[in-house]
């Protein structure tokens, strides 16, 4: 088993190196210890759409603990539609980091948890796609009239998607 993991490690290590040679003393660093170019590295994999790959080196880095890890391993788990695991992580950063309400508030909205997302939305920075989020949030739990509020703020913001929206609350409340 380990022979196997060692062979594993390096496949990776050569594919990363390959791909980028500028990567190659961060993940001698890693190698190492060093728990921040673990999370660096771990930034890569998410960036390049490698979750599993991104998970490993960002799970070093919580285990060693980085708490700077646990954010993107919230995404990681959320892009592998683990959103139980992605919630996890990210409640660890809320009380040091506002933008995380964002994530947590979307992990809710995918387990359709509308009430939560909700509340989750609402200590989020207001962004207009968080806006927009509590608008649709709004219509899924039915209360429209607060609901169009903040979908016609988003509009105004220029957020497109909440043109389809505001033409859901119409028909809903069967103003057509």
């Amino acid at each position: 088993m380990k022979l196997l993991l060692t062979f594993l490690f390096c496949t990776i290590t050569y594919c990363v190196h390959a791909q980028n040679p500028l990567l190659m003393p961060i993940i001698e660093e890693a190698e190492k210890g060093n728990t921040q170019a673990m999370v660096a590295i771990g930034w890569e994999y998410l960036r390049k759409e490698k979750y599993i790959e991104a998970t490993n080196w960002l799970n070093k880095a919580a285990e060693a603990g980085d708490s700077l890890s646990y954010i993107p391993l919230g995404h990681c788990m959320y892009q592998l539609g683990k959103y139980k695991e992605a919630l996890c992580w990210y409640e660890k950063m809320k009380d040091s980091n506002s933008d995380v309400f964002k994530d947590i508030a979307n992990c809710y909205f995918v387990m359709k948890n509308y009430s939560m997302a909700l509340t989750f939305l609402k200590k989020a920075p207001q962004r207009v796609d968080v806006i927009f989020g509590i608008g649709q949030c709004l219509m899924f739990l039915k209360n429209y009239t607060e609901a169009i509020t903040y979908l016609k703020r988003a509009e105004s913001l220029n957020y497109k998607s909440a043109y389809i929206w505001i033409g859901h609350y119409y028909f809903n409340i069967e103003n057509y």
